[in-house]
């Protein structure tokens, strides 16, 4: 008798944790260059997913991926639950060499959105989808030398009303930029 071919991508009905049988893992790693590039010379070589990739909307490649059966699993997140055993749906998968199509399992990171977020933050990646701030901010009508000005005069207890008309913008901006609701820096 043939023992049964494991086919679950899940540990069980209740959990979601993601499971890859030998089977799926054998294929996976066939579809790894391990003579990929260096991205950061302490950590060594990457290890590429060759296999399909999604797209970001600039039309560069991002992360590969992976399908088992009809369901489709990111490359990186299927190498760390195939070396750990498993993987739980809530944890977050990071990069150490920062290099999306890498799926060599000790240049990823099991943790959590805050740690991802964090990650991004400490490498100066977290600024995406943001404008600059103070005058670099396409929109800015003031300069932080009027910003300091402004705070200089209602230090004195001049009025909003009347320190927006000295600098021309209105009392509101003023009560903003005191209040340090905006130009939090300058």
């Amino acid at each position: 008798m043939r023992p049964p071919v494991l086919r679950a991508t899940f540990a069980g009905p209740r959990s979601n944790e993601l499971v890859v049988a030998e089977e799926h893992a054998a294929r996976f790693w066939s579809r790894v260059d391990r003579l990929g590039p260096v991205v950061r010379h302490e950590l060594g070589r990457c290890w590429i997913w060759t296999g399909g990739r999604l797209h970001r909307k600039n039309g560069e490649l991002s992360y590969g991926r992976f399908c088992i059966g009809k369901k489709s699993f990111l490359a990186h997140r299927v190498a760390i639950a195939i070396e750990a055993g498993s993987l739980p749906p809530d944890a977050v998968v990071l990069h150490r060499c920062d290099n999306p199509a890498c799926v060599r399992p000790d240049h990823l990171l099991v943790g959590t959105q805050a740690d991802n977020l964090a990650d991004m933050r400490e490498k100066g990646r977290a600024h995406f989808n943001r404008f600059p701030a103070g005058e670099q901010h396409p929109r800015s009508k003031l300069t932080s030398d009027a910003v300091r000005r402004i705070r200089s005069l209602r230090s004195e207890g001049l009025s909003l009303a009347k320190i927006g008309a000295v600098v021309g913008v209105h009392a509101s901006t003023v009560h903003d930029i005191v209040t340090s609701k905006t130009w939090r820096g300058a």
